[in-house]
């Protein structure tokens, strides 16, 4: 710990460099001070003075000029060198306050006179005698003048040192208190380098050079940096004075082969100490890495094979242990170690899935390899779903677990001794005839490198139905050792292996699944509350997500206690349709010839003598609703619909019916049946929030990261304005992408992606389709005329009269009314303004705005 700062003549360069007087004149006396105090005690020194000049000192005069002028006793005891009370024989007191009573002052100047205070008081020059007096009480100030002096002149040559060489902030100074408590006392300074003790300053002045001086070079400053190599700290004393010029140079020598580094203040202030630290610094960061590197060969090569590391079995001292143990831990993140309180121990987070792995490397057993990766995925199976030595596999099971955007509720797991690519082919053909909506299924191997290299087995996963994902016991050990989840770390071997078009948690073309239902929960709570008393109808544009809702609706209106049955009426054309669609979907008995009225037989059906409440959830009503406008029961025109009024009127059932065109005129017409009759709820783009969490979060659970979030996902708001469909389109065409990658390590994501995958006229296509929907060319020659500006009903009615068209008031507001249900346009107090920042984009792949213009304008003529 001690260095040898100043070559072979250093004692010399010491002794030369040191300030053999410490005091300057205006350190002796405080000056300032005493002519303050003088002021303070004039009127007392004043009357003092008269009485001298009058000659009539006697305890008469005296005891009333202590109560006329309270300065006087202070003065007469600073003359007497007096400070505090002095109780006297015959129970008298001499008071440290002016008496205020004159009794007490007759006492106070009885007892003055007795001391004699008239052998001091003869002349009138009071005010000189006060200020030897005061001189004599500033004496024993003067060591502590000048021991603030020269701690204000250390600290700040300690501060500007910090400064010189705190370029990135290591260096600063810190509390005392934090350093062992033996060294508190004994040390003036202590520095912390990149927030680690590691360096201590002392000073010491003498004046004179004798046993005890020598004895604390040579001794003290030693000893204590002895106690201090037990905490990695260096001692550097700035020492100085007439005493330390005059000390035997073996005396130095022995100082200064004991501490780190010893300087005088100038030496100091000429660089010395920048010198000195630096070089600590330096040195000790080498010894610490050269000590830190082996400690973690040693750490790195025993934590893969036990449970626990303790601090007491590493070849070091204890403390030098415990904070390799704690660097090991900041260094690698990435594994799932925990530092026990004071750094005595590193351990495993799952001590159990370690130490089951660990037992599996050196004997590989199909039964322990399962029963790890059911642990490991915190899943259960029953007894029959273990299956050994069976189907040609060593052992087999299906694991329950928590569904995600990846993984199924039930998951087939195979281990093998010995596997190739015909058992792949196997497990993928029994994963699909035994679950055919599960996209994944595992293997577990002994080794990876004993069946198939990884480019090998993503071109075998493309031509399969099921991605079979091949573990081997590395892989269960990085499952168990990660500081991620174990989903997360089985969820990148999922990416690295698969093909992931099978993977891809985004939905397009089909009934958005749990997992990826997001931002419903207003229309869906809504729902719930009205259809204990009222129906709904459901109104939204093309793909906006109607049936979704309806069908997480229907799940939770069971758990509620209703009886929900959801009817997909897409390919119902007629009541005929109707009835066949409710005997397949809801297996009850529906007359051939199905009329409207009938609806009572079948919602009594359904009740089967129960007391819940029946709801129907009829999806896309729209042909439905117009075959019933156009023909009648018993001569009741709409019939069908009326039937449904009626029977919610009476209490035996609510509707749910959801559609686009047709349903939606119908609310809006006053002579409608279902004016009225069911509540409306419209369904438009999600919110900005929940749209960021249907792209995000399913590419986050297949660990995909993504440059520059924020912007990422503004543009992929400003390419979608939130529609649900646009944003899985855009989440299956990213995945798409990556599956595309030769290097699957790389698996980051960024704006440009989004841009890459919507720049074409495949997502220009989609885009227009998914908005306008069913859009009439009216409509759509409107949202063209609003896509940039705002507009008025009267402007758009102004405009379309200049394009040559005959076209009434409420002809365009029943156009507007349906862009706006389709979340085209929105309505605010200045008029219609559009909602779709990429419209014109969109409109650009088409041959732009005035090619489509025109071509609408011919088509509504």
């Amino acid at each position: 710990m001690t260095m040898d700062l100043f070559g072979s003549s250093e004692i010399s360069d010491f002794k030369n460099s040191i300030t053999p007087g410490i005091y300057e004149p205006n350190d002796l006396v405080d000056w300032e001070d005493i002519e303050e105090q003088i002021v303070i005690l004039k009127p007392g020194i004043e009357l003092l003075d008269t009485l001298c000049e009058q000659d009539s000192l006697d305890v008469k005069t005296l005891s009333n000029s202590l109560l006329s002028e309270p300065t006087i006793l202070e003065i007469i005891k600073k003359l007497l060198a007096i400070s505090n009370d002095i109780d006297l024989g015959n129970k008298r007191n001499l008071l440290a306050k002016p008496p205020k009573t004159k009794q007490s002052a007759i006492e106070i100047a009885n007892i003055l006179i007795g001391i004699g205070i008239s052998n001091l008081i003869k002349s009138p020059h009071i005010g000189d005698l006060v200020k030897v007096s005061l001189i004599a009480a500033d004496a024993p100030k003067r060591r502590f003048r000048i021991t603030n002096k020269i701690n204000n002149r250390i600290t700040s040559i300690i501060q500007q040192c910090i400064i010189s060489l705190n370029v990135n902030s290591r260096v600063k100074i810190a509390d005392r208190n934090m350093m062992p408590r033996f060294a508190q006392r004994r040390v003036d300074y202590l520095l912390q380098v990149d927030g680690v003790n590691r360096i201590a300053i002392a000073s010491v002045f003498q004046n004179n050079s004798g046993g005890r001086q020598q004895r604390d070079l040579t001794l003290t400053y030693p000893s204590l940096q002895e106690e201090l190599n037990e905490h990695n700290i260096n001692l550097i004393l700035i020492a100085d004075g007439k005493g330390i010029s005059e000390t035997p140079d073996k005396v130095l020598e022995k100082l200064f082969s004991g501490i780190s580094a010893c300087m005088t203040i100038r030496q100091a202030e000429s660089g010395g100490l920048n010198a000195s630290i630096e070089k600590i610094i330096n040195e000790k960061s080498l010894q610490i890495e050269e000590k830190r590197e082996s400690l973690e060969t040693i750490i790195n090569s025993t934590v893969i094979s036990t449970l626990s590391l303790k601090a007491k079995d590493l070849p070091a001292k204890i403390n030098d242990a415990k904070l390799s143990l704690a660097s090991f831990r900041v260094k690698h993140p990435e594994l799932a170690l925990d530092l026990e309180p004071g750094g005595e121990a590193l351990s495993w987070r799952r001590k159990q899935e370690v130490e089951l792995v660990i037992g599996l490397k050196k004997n590989f057993d199909a039964v322990l390899a399962l029963n790890i990766l059911t642990l490991l995925l915190k899943g259960n199976y029953t007894p029959n779903d273990f299956v050994i030595q069976n189907n040609g596999f060593d052992a087999q099971v299906e694991i329950t677990i928590q569904a995600d955007s990846v993984l199924p509720s039930k998951l087939l797991s195979i281990a093998q001794q010995k596997a190739s690519r015909d058992t792949i082919k196997e497990i993928a053909k029994q994963t699909i005839n035994k679950y055919p909506n599960n996209l994944i299924s595992i293997l577990i191997i002994p080794s990876f490198s004993s069946i198939i290299d990884i480019t090998a087995l993503r071109k075998q996963q493309r031509v399969m139905a099921v991605n079979v994902v091949v573990l081997d016991v590395d892989s269960l050990y990085l499952m168990a050792t990660s500081s991620s989840s174990t989903r997360d770390t089985l969820a990148k071997i999922i990416l690295d292996q698969s093909d992931l078009t099978k993977v891809s948690p985004f939905v397009v073309n089909s009934v958005t699944p749990e997992r990826m239902f997001f931002g419903r929960e207003e229309e869906h709570a809504t729902m719930l509350a009205t259809l204990s008393t009222n129906s709904i109808a459901l109104l939204g544009g093309r793909r906006i997500g109607k049936t979704s809702l309806m069908r997480h609706v229907e799940s939770r209106l069971t758990e509620s206690g209703f009886l929900a049955y959801f009817g997909d009426c897409q390919v119902v054309k007629n009541w005929s349709d109707f009835g066949k669609m409710a005997t397949r979907q809801w297996k009850i008995k529906v007359p051939n010839e199905f009329k409207p009225h009938h609806l009572f037989d079948i919602i009594e059906q359904l009740k089967k003598g129960s007391s819940k409440r029946v709801v129907l959830l009829l999806d896309e009503v729209d042909q439905l609703l117009y075959w019933d406008q156009q023909h009648t029961d018993n001569e009741v025109t709409e019939g069908f619909f009326k039937a449904c009024r009626a029977i919610s009127q009476e209490s035996l059932a609510e509707f749910v019916f959801s559609g686009e065109r047709t349903i939606s005129q119908k609310m809006w017409n006053p002579h409608s049946p279902h004016w009225n009759f069911s509540k409306s709820l419209f369904l438009q783009q999600l919110s900005r929030s929940a749209s960021e969490r249907l792209l995000i979060e399913p590419l986050r659970i297949l660990q995909i990261s993504i440059i520059n979030e924020a912007l990422f996902l503004s543009e992929a708001w400003r390419r979608t304005s939130g529609h649900p469909r646009l944003l899985q389109y855009i989440g299956d065409k990213l995945i798409s992408s990556i599956n595309t990658r030769s290097n699957r390590l790389n698996t980051e994501l960024s704006v440009n992606d989004i841009i890459q995958v919507t720049e074409n006229y495949e997502y220009a296509e989609n885009y227009l389709a998914t908005y306008w929907g069913q859009a009439t060319h009216l409509e759509k020659l409107i949202s063209l005329l609003i896509r940039e500006e705002t507009f008025t009903p009267t402007i758009i009615e102004h405009t379309i009269k200049e394009f040559g068209l005959s076209i009434t008031r409420e002809e365009i507001s029943d156009a507007l009314r349906m862009l706006d249900l389709y979340g085209i346009i929105l309505a605010d107090g200045f008029g219609y303004t559009s909602k779709l920042d990429w419209f014109s984009q969109a409109v650009d792949f088409y041959g732009g705005i005035s090619e489509l213009t025109t071509l609408f304008i011919n088509n509504v003529k």
